[in-house]
């Protein structure tokens, strides 16, 4: 039988491919971050740019963590399934918006962090197309069970974000 390899290498190689589709969705999440920035009893110019740079920060540490981390990390998962491995890695740089941001409520912080988690699932579970390790079916399988998960986890994340944001 045949042995099944994906280096380094190999996995360094997809990572551009992924960066820059991840770089065409996030003028449009940047776009709803700034609009959701925008609800808040302070209306200060520096509290819309405090709550539209922690959305985008999370936005950035998401995008990273899925789509640079999580290649080069994948050997080093213990799960099969991309989307949780995903969201795990997104967990650490979403741990650290708390201490970068002290000011802002903490529910706000918890929508950013769950955001940065959502985003990194997402990017990881689109990396199972890329990779010789999955199946058709697999990725149909974890697609089925998670895209719903992700979605209400990411209006779960909008959610905090904005109620943070009102308090």
């Amino acid at each position: 039988m045949r042995e099944v390899t994906f280096s380094l290498v190999e996995r360094l190689a997809v990572i551009p491919v992924e960066l820059v589709l991840g770089w065409k969705m996030l003028s449009t999440v940047l776009t709803i971050a700034a609009v959701l920035s925008l609800i808040g009893p302070d209306l200060s110019r520096q509290a819309i740019a405090q709550r539209w740079t922690v959305a985008g920060t999370a936005t950035l540490f998401g995008l990273i963590s899925g789509t640079v981390a999580f290649p080069l990390l994948l050997p080093l998962f213990p799960t099969r399934l991309f989307s949780l491995a995903g969201a795990g890695l997104g967990l650490f740089p979403a741990l650290t918006l708390p201490v970068l941001f002290p000011v802002l409520s903490w529910l706000t912080l918890v929508g950013a962090g769950l955001w940065t988690m959502t985003l990194s699932a997402w990017l990881a579970l689109n990396f199972t197309g890329s990779t010789p390790y999955t199946s058709p079916s697999g990725v149909e399988k974890e697609m089925r069970a998670v895209i719903p998960i992700l979605a209400g986890s990411t209006a779960l994340s909008m959610v905090c974000f904005v109620w943070g944001n009102l308090q």
